[in-house]
């Protein structure tokens, strides 16, 4: 009885594991299949600028929608237009960006010079 009781329970436990099993990559297989968030915005009907008085309006209305874009874009938007005065990035005086520079990419040529604008707005005192 009791050999027949732990088989029993033996294949109850594996149905049910396979069970869940299966049920994990059918919910898998499900969300694979769902678009993103960047494929939903980016799929949206374009909108002219006559349509709308500014971007921020939109994000505000469409940020229940696109959640993860909308606060990445707060981010972006919320950054100055310029991390360093231009004359002072380009002029022969305050060279930031010399001849040195020209093998590097443009995403590392910016985050150097925002680094840079980062350490010099530290107090000396905490340096």
């Amino acid at each position: 009885m009791d050999e027949f009781a732990s088989v029993s329970s033996f294949r109850v436990e594996t149905r049910k594991s396979l069970c869940d099993f299966y049920r994990w990559y059918y919910e898998s297989r499900v969300s694979m299949n769902q678009k993103s968030e960047l494929e939903s915005y980016l799929d949206e009907v374009r909108f002219s600028r006559a349509e709308t008085s500014s971007i921020l309006d939109w994000w505000k209305t469409n940020s229940p929608k696109l959640p993860i874009l909308a606060k990445i874009t707060s981010d972006i938007l919320a950054v100055p237009a310029t991390t360093v005065a231009s004359e002072a990035a380009f002029s022969i005086g305050g060279r930031v960006i010399d001849e040195s520079w020209v093998c590097l990419l443009s995403d590392v040529v910016e985050a150097l010079v925002v680094l840079d604008d980062w350490i010099g707005s530290i107090p000396k005192k905490s340096r």
